[in-house]
């Protein structure tokens, strides 16, 4: 059991997205071994003519994320249970949350936070290993009062100034600022909402390498637009995610 490993292919796909494949010209398509270039999970980029192996993607991982190759070998190869003379086994739990479920549901309990009466929004940053490292939701800046600065989304004065927008923070600034490490550098930020461009900006400029978000209503408003170019610019990945379960319960009274 000890000499079970992943394979190169395998460190590739879990670790890896191909990100670009130069064409091959005035080269027979038979013989054609173009550089595909990847993108590492901690943003690193590596570049592999899959013709002779993985070797290069996989010198990168073990060298600088060998706790990756364990956490997925162990996944990959679990210990076996050992037999137990004259007694059934018990099996783990099968309805447990998915690592995106959890994250996302980190996201919409950190939401239940937010005074803002029309969206509440949170936002929940994993590093590669899978700890959370910053969390946040929308609302006023500290120190600015919540009864004193206007909430309306609409103001009456037609003045923006009598609306929420010039003061509120988004989730996703509120979740980079109350980081509890060093950086976020190849991190993922889970939020319901698709962020607006004045967040991308945020995310890129804080090395965030991925965005999963629940949805996307608001695609064809303009800040979301200039949004999705930008990360696509940056080469931020973006994935909407389908939740497994339609709602999570939290039940205090279980451990009573």
């Amino acid at each position: 059991m000890a000499d079970r490993k992943l394979s190169g292919r395998q460190i590739t796909e879990l670790f890896y997205t191909e990100v670009d494949r130069a064409p091959s010209v005035g080269v027979v398509e038979e013989e054609a071994d173009p550089a595909t270039l990847f993108r590492c999970k901690c943003g690193k980029t590596r570049t592999q003519r899959l013709k002779h192996g993985y070797s290069n993607l996989v010198q990168h991982v073990l060298v600088k994320h060998p706790e990756w190759v364990t956490a997925a070998t162990r996944e990959a190869h679990p210990s076996p249970v050992p037999a137990v003379a004259n007694s059934s086994v018990v099996q783990k739990r099968s309805d447990y949350l998915s690592w995106d479920d959890y994250f996302m549901s980190v996201a919409f309990l950190s939401a239940m936070r937010s005074k803002d009466p029309s969206t509440q929004v949170g936002a929940c940053i994993v590093n590669p290993e899978r700890k959370i490292v910053g969390i946040g939701y929308n609302g006023f800046p500290n120190g600015c009062g919540d009864d004193e600065l206007p909430w309306a989304r609409e103001s009456e004065t037609n003045s923006p100034l009598d609306t929420k927008y010039p003061y509120v923070c988004h989730a996703e600034m509120n979740a980079i600022l109350n980081k509890n490490s060093t950086d976020v550098k190849g991190c993922t930020i889970y939020v319901a909402l698709f962020p607006c461009n004045e967040c991308a900006k945020l995310i890129i400029q804080s090395g965030i390498s991925r965005v999963v978000y629940c949805s996307d209503k608001y695609n064809q408003d303009w800040k979301f637009v200039a949004s999705r170019r930008l990360l696509d610019m940056a080469g931020v990945q973006y994935t909407q995610h389908r939740l497994q379960l339609s709602k999570v319960v939290i039940d205090f009274t279980s451990v009573q």
